[in-house]
């Protein structure tokens, strides 16, 4: 089920919230049926999946909680991450694995065909984080329903943000929440709806035909490609906005996940603005561990190296991923060595324009299905030649996100205060949005495949 389906919008969306209203006390179990009857709209073999990696990370937490700190606090804590995994190396990627053996020896490896659960990736490091985060004192989870119902909160489940349950848990205990929360959140919803249906969408209609099939002319890869840049931005901070809008309605404050990342001088930067939750659980759960910048330089950048090669196969089962994180690595390692000291002489405008250069490479390995496809493309980028023109129309969207990104900051986060104009504006693009939402067939979000 989508957040912007005419399902959830007219249907499911009214029916928790009025169950919410009535239902106050229990709100907590509520809200977790209202999660699991969320997920199993999508897939309904998938739920005992996302229930068992729930029981098996409460049961171990709570092991991991009698013992923190100790040798067997951390036995459990291993032992639980090691399972986790298992888990999201069967599913993701057993299949990649396969492959890969079986081009390497020629041999037919045989695989399992059992499709990649949804948000797989999302509640796994969850799970991940809750266990590190108990075995080094943080308190567990008082009760199963609380567990489960941090794992599984519907606006966050799908594709982020990344949520820890020290962060979440004093939220559990507060059973009334002001009405100026619950405006903000429908504010934050519209915002995101309207980022998705009128400016990703659309633009996903320009770059998915270019990226299908090989791009005639340079300016249309370069077309294609910024298309795709925008796309990917707006299609998912507005899945944050909806998701942060959606926990605001129930009770809920979610953390923010984006920071006009395009407005980055670096790449360092730019990992510290965008999909701000994973480069945290990155930071504190695998480069802090591997000694983060405590150690000798060379160590730093091959720490930097592993993390975001880890990174880039979190984000999906093929090679082009690996190679789009290790890209990432390198960049993060050189600047960590000395390009960002040459960056920070040179003027601003061009550290953006660097940065935006480099992130756009790197969009390339991540929207290709192969490294086939992707070396294809940046064959056109380079060498296609100047002989097709892509037509006007094309253009003019792609201009338009352009200009919300570059003004994005001007719209508030929060809603402002109260004026005719602005609650007039408010409501066409409400209607706009819905009447879109409900007219057309719903597209997926870009992270959901992951």
């Amino acid at each position: 089920m989508l957040f912007h389906s005419p399902v959830f919008l007219f249907w499911m969306l009214p029916l928790l919230l009025a169950g919410y209203a009535l239902c106050i006390r229990h709100r907590i179990l509520f809200l977790l049926l209202g999660s699991y009857v969320f997920y199993l709209w999508w897939n309904p073999l998938f739920l005992p999946l996302l229930l068992g990696s729930t029981v098996l990370n409460f049961v171990i937490g709570k092991k991991v909680a009698g013992h923190p700190g100790s040798l067997t606090g951390r036995y459990w804590m291993t032992l639980g991450i090691c399972l986790n995994l298992l888990i999201l190396g069967f599913f993701k990627y057993q299949g990649m694995i396969g492959d890969t053996l079986t081009w390497a020896t020629g041999q037919n490896i045989p695989v399992f065909s059992v499709g990649l659960p949804l948000a797989i990736s999302f509640f796994t490091f969850e799970g991940i984080s809750y266990l590190v985060d108990v075995y080094r004192g943080a308190l567990p989870a008082r009760t199963f329903t609380e567990f489960a119902c941090f794992i599984s909160f519907f606006p966050h489940l799908i594709a982020g943000p990344i949520i820890r349950f020290p962060a979440i848990a004093p939220q559990f205990s507060v059973e009334r929440h002001p009405w100026s929360e619950r405006a903000e959140g429908v504010y934050r919803f519209v915002l995101g709806l309207a980022k998705k249906l009128l400016l990703a969408d659309v633009l996903a209609a320009i770059a998915d035909p270019i990226f299908a099939t090989t791009p005639a002319s340079a300016i249309e890869a370069w077309l294609g490609l910024g298309a795709y840049a925008l796309q990917i931005y707006l299609d998912f901070s507005s899945y944050t906005d909806m998701a942060i809008g959606l926990g605001l309605m129930f009770g809920f404050r979610l953390p923010e996940n984006f920071d006009t990342p395009y407005f980055s001088k670096s790449i360092t930067e730019f990992w510290r603005r965008w999909h701000m939750t994973l480069s945290a659980w990155i930071r504190d759960y695998l480069y802090f561990p591997l000694g983060g910048s405590r150690r000798s330089l060379p160590r730093v950048a091959l720490n930097l190296i592993i993390v975001m090669t880890l990174a880039g196969l979190w984000h999906g089962a093929a090679w082009n991923f690996v190679l789009w994180g290790l890209y990432y690595g390198i960049l993060l390692a050189l600047e960590k060595i000395f390009l960002l000291d040459l960056l920070q002489k040179i003027p601003a405008v061009f550290q953006h324009l660097w940065t935006m250069l480099l992130v756009m490479m790197g969009w390339v390995l991540f929207r290709s299905p192969t490294l086939a496809d992707a070396n294809h493309y940046f064959q056109s980028l380079w060498s296609g030649g100047l002989h097709t023109m892509p037509e006007w129309w094309a253009w003019t969207p792609v201009c338009i996100a352009a200009l919300f990104v570059l003004h994005e900051t001007r719209v508030p986060r929060c809603p402002p205060r109260f004026s005719l104009r602005l609650s007039l504006g408010f409501a066409v693009l409400t209607v706009i949005s819905l009447l879109i939402a409900f007219g057309s067939e719903s597209s997926p979000f870009i992270y959901f495949q992951f």
